[in-house]
């Protein structure tokens, strides 16, 4: 095998999964062995992936459908069932993965974090895009609405970042500041909200965002944040061709100039979606 593209996968061995009885090898069995595999994955230079699985606090992402049989998790789950058992990690350039159902892969306001706000933006400054970012999503907690927050950052080793060469410098410049992915503290989080980690500019590849959405009967998504024509219209554009309907706040996001702004307002959107001010949606929220 070469180490540099081959990847240890391991599944569950976390502290809620890890006190059951197993057959015909015993959890503890399991652990130490795949204890010996990651230890020598990491001393070959390959990738050891850490797989976890858990709830939402609302537990509004696990299947509910009908079975025969009853499922193997019962909830409400303990604090501590997704803790990774600590003789796995993660260690030093481990990914840990978190998912909502037996497999890993389906599933694992935009980029208002400190370091994304302090840019110069047009035609709206950052400071506005926060201001009716929080509006709308005060609006849409008391109607019991759910609000997700976005926020984009790379893995340690810098190995998820997208690294094609480029006629342009990419908007982001690394090694990234301790508090780039710091959701700014006015949105939050807050209770019920949930906090989607991307490492590009759209919101749903190699994220669970489409699970979160699609498991709680979501159809509309408004959308906001820094940057219009980046993560605004990358994650709305992906949104469409999942059929979701689109509704854009344009007083609440802003682009790193006044054109690119605008051309995305006045020729993507709204081929795709609503374009609406922040008080015309907060009028509307409730409305069928």
């Amino acid at each position: 095998m070469n180490a540099k593209s081959t990847a240890l996968v391991v599944i569950d061995l976390q502290r809620g999964i890890v006190q059951r009885q197993t057959a015909p090898h015993s959890s503890r069995d399991v652990v130490d062995r795949a204890k010996k595999l990651a230890d020598a994955f990491r001393k070959a230079g390959a990738l050891v992936v850490l797989v976890r699985v858990t709830y939402s606090r609302d537990d509004a992402d696990r299947l509910k459908a009908p079975t025969d049989a009853a499922a193997p998790v019962s909830v409400p789950l303990p604090p501590d069932f997704a803790d990774i058992v600590p003789e796995l990690g993660p260690f030093d350039g481990d990914l840990v993965i978190t998912k909502h159902q037996w497999g890993a892969f389906y599933g694992t306001e935009l980029d208002l974090q400190l370091r994304i706000v302090q840019r110069q933006t047009a035609p709206h400054s950052s400071r506005d895009v926060v201001d009716r970012a929080k509006k709308l999503a005060d609006a849409f907690r008391k109607a019991g609405a759910l609000v997700v927050l976005v926020r984009v950052t790379y893995s340690r080793d810098d190995a998820d970042r997208l690294k094609a060469p480029t006629d342009a410098a990419a908007p982001v410049s690394v090694p990234l500041p301790p508090d780039f992915a710091d959701i700014v503290p006015e949105l939050g989080p807050f209770d019920g909200d949930l906090v989607i980690t991307k490492h590009q500019w759209g919101a749903f590849y190699g994220t669970e965002l489409d699970l979160q959405l699609r498991r709680r009967g979501i159809r509309t998504i408004v959308l906001a944040g820094i940057a219009t024509n980046f993560g605004v219209e990358s994650t709305a554009r992906d949104a469409w061709e999942r059929n979701y309907e689109l509704v854009f706040a344009e007083d609440a996001m802003a682009g790193l100039s006044s054109e690119a702004h605008q051309f995305a307002i006045g020729t993507i959107f709204p081929r795709i979606g609503l374009v609406r001010s922040t008080d015309a949606i907060t009028a509307a929220l409730g409305e069928s």
